[in-house]
Parts: structure tokens; sequence; C-alpha cells
């Protein structure tokens, strides 16, 4: 969750990126899966706990406690392997998120890198141009010899 929340403020900055969504509202249905199933189960460890009344009626409730997790080991199992697809496909998305980032980075870094070498050279023109504005012409220097 707290990766969503940084996502989700990374995509309202930086609304040209292509960030991904992470299935939240999934792994919110697989989290009330497992709840589901842990209630099953723990009425599994009932049932097997309790030993009153017929021996069939027991397997009875024994077998249906069992059918009931059984079915939502399933039902968690499907639902895990969609939200790994669904991860995975996030992760490749990230993942060319990150390289059109430093691509960015990259040219912003080369742009600033040419700006800096013609501010260099401009103020080495404007040096040389002020030092010729200063300097006696040679010929004069020569004639007050």
């Amino acid at each position: 969750m707290d990766a969503r929340d940084v996502l989700d403020r990374v995509r309202l900055r930086f609304p040209i990126l292509p960030i991904p969504q992470l299935p939240g509202d999934r792994l919110d249905a697989l989290d009330q899966r497992l709840r589901g199933l842990n209630a099953s189960l723990v009425q599994l460890r009932t049932e097997l706990g309790a030993r009153e009344g017929p021996v069939e009626r027991a397997r009875d409730r024994v077998v249906a406690a069992i059918n009931t997790v059984s079915t939502g080991i399933g039902e968690v199992a499907s639902q895990v392997s969609d939200v790994d697809a669904r991860v995975g496909e996030a992760r490749t998305s990230l993942t060319e998120t990150l390289a059109t980032a430093e691509a960015w980075v990259t040219v912003a870094a080369i742009v600033a890198t040419l700006m800096s070498l013609y501010g260099v050279l401009l103020n080495l023109c404007l040096f040389v141009v002020g030092r010729a504005w200063f300097r006696r012409p040679a010929a004069a220097m020569l004639v007050s010899a």
C-alpha cells in the first residue's frame, strides 16, 4: 500500500511519465479471501476438536469444513496468480518508465554541459576582446621607442 501511495504521488508530480497502477483493489480482495480462509481453518480446527455426536455427523462436519478450506485455497491461489501477473506487468512498466526517465536525465545533462561550454567559450571570447581593447597597438610602441 505504501508503494502504491508513492507511485500515486509521483504520477501527480510527473503526469507525462507512464507510471502503472498497482492492483490495490485486487490486493484488498485477496486480503478478504485470506481472512475468510483463516475463518474456515478455525472452523475446521473447532470441528476436529469437538467430538460430539455420532461419528457420521462429525465426519460430515469435518468433510464440509475441509471442502470449504480447499475451495478457499483454490480461490486464493487463483487470485494470487492474477495479482502476481499484474505486479509483473507493473514491474515491466516501471522498468520502461525508469529507462525513459534515465534518457531524459541524460539528454538534460548533455544540454546543460553544452550550455556550460558555450558560457565558458563566450567568457573566453569576451576576455580576449577586452584584453585587445586595453592593449596599445604594437606600431605605436615602436614609434615611441
